[in-house]
């Protein structure tokens, strides 16, 4: 007679109640506050003009609350910088939008694109603010930064 020789039952996998911050928190995963471009020419980390009488660039709040928590951001490769949508923070949140330092000017897909204004917002709840640039009918853009 055949003896029958128990198994052990596979983990169950139980679904994480902890938002993607709170996980990155637990897990200690951080994204460095001090990435900055080893192109002598950018100047990204001092992309906006504080408004007369600011120490400082504000970074704008949390878009939880907005209808930007389900957009979708693109991650492009090509990207020198950070482009969110004019219009979408035009409508939220029109006074942390600066000037920036200098006109820039970006070849696009369709056409040479001129923009002088920007935001320093943070996307995720665990990333680090950055400055990005303010442009008309454009999807937004999350730039991956220096790729070695």
């Amino acid at each position: 007679m055949t003896e029958a020789i128990s198994l052990p039952h596979p983990n169950k996998s139980y679904p994480l109640h902890e938002a993607p911050s709170e996980v990155a928190a637990i897990t200690g995963l951080r994204r460095p506050s001090d990435i900055k471009s080893v192109a002598s020419n950018s100047s990204m980390e001092k992309l906006l003009k504080p408004n007369p009488g600011e120490h400082s660039v504000p970074v704008c709040p949390k878009l939880d609350s907005t209808y930007l928590r389900g957009k979708w951001f693109i991650i492009d490769s090509g990207a020198s910088t950070d482009v969110l949508s004019l219009g979408d923070f035009t409508a939220l949140f029109p006074e942390y939008i600066r000037q920036t330092k200098n006109k820039l000017t970006f070849q696009t897909a369709n056409d040479i694109v001129d923009a002088n204004k920007g935001v320093r917002v943070r996307i995720a709840d665990w990333d680090s603010p950055a400055d990005a640039v303010l442009m008309r009918s454009s999807p937004n853009l999350t730039f991956l930064g220096l790729v070695a």
